[in-house]
């Protein structure tokens, strides 16, 4: 029977940047991205940028959300600091023989100003991910049980808490596995900005099959909804941790 690998992503904030017009505005999509979970992967293998082994494109990755969470907003400020002047006005002088200009200093809302940046994260949001490597599985799965990088969710920040690591079980068991029984309250909270369940009993799931070019193939389960200690329990029975 074929393999694969599972992770829980969870924790108080998650973000997984989507596309953005200026610098100043940086919205996290609503599920993990595959160029995300790529990053997560290659950070547990103590992979650099740029030194990437290409077979991590070809990985096979679904994403199940099961708890969607909610969409919250960051305001920031940004301003100029000297360390940062006094390394540009070095660099710069190095490149150009001439010494730097005060009005070449400058952050993204104009010279010498201060910068608002508008950040989205999710909070409270639950995925399972479903990671398949014929050939590589036993590689994965001793880096992601020892990350050579933390291992985080989208920043460096949002760490996942646990578990994390679920464990190698059979192929495809994110179409039955159960998921957590949330609680009204947590139903309540949830934002239109994402997916609503179907029903507390057999909610209705979303699996994104993500493809090496990112493409989403969107498909919808019911599953069985357990109390958390029933889950972490047939999670512990179901998967191979060791």
């Amino acid at each position: 029977m074929a393999e694969s690998l599972y992770l829980r992503l969870a924790g108080p904030l998650q973000s997984w940047a989507g596309p953005r017009v200026t610098g100043n505005v940086v919205r996290t999509e609503a599920r993990p991205t595959r160029s995300g979970l790529e990053g997560l992967l290659a950070a547990a293998m103590g992979w650099r940028r740029g030194e990437w082994e290409e077979w991590i494109r070809d990985t096979s990755i679904s994403v199940r959300s099961d708890r969607l969470g909610n969409r919250v907003d960051e305001f920031q400020t940004i301003n100029p600091r000297d360390e940062d002047l006094e390394y540009q006005e070095r660099a710069y002088l190095l490149m150009t023989g001439r010494r730097w200009s005060k009005r070449a200093n400058f952050t993204p809302d104009g010279q010498n100003k201060t910068s608002i940046v508008n950040r989205t994260y999710i909070a409270d949001a639950v995925f399972l991910v479903e990671v398949s490597d014929g050939t590589r599985l036993e590689q994965i799965k001793s880096a992601l049980r020892k990350p050579q990088f933390t291992s985080y969710l989208g920043r460096k920040a949002f760490a996942p808490t646990f578990p994390f690591f679920l464990g190698v079980g059979p192929e495809g068991a994110l179409k039955d596995l159960p998921t957590v029984k949330q609680t009204a309250r947590a139903v309540q909270l949830s934002n239109d900005y994402f997916d609503a369940l179907a029903g507390p009993e057999r909610p209705q799931l979303r699996i994104d099959h993500l493809g090496c070019t990112g493409t989403h193939s969107p498909e919808f389960v019911n599953v069985e909804a357990l109390p958390q200690n029933d889950w972490i329990k047939l999670i512990s029975d179901t998967f191979d941790r060791t």
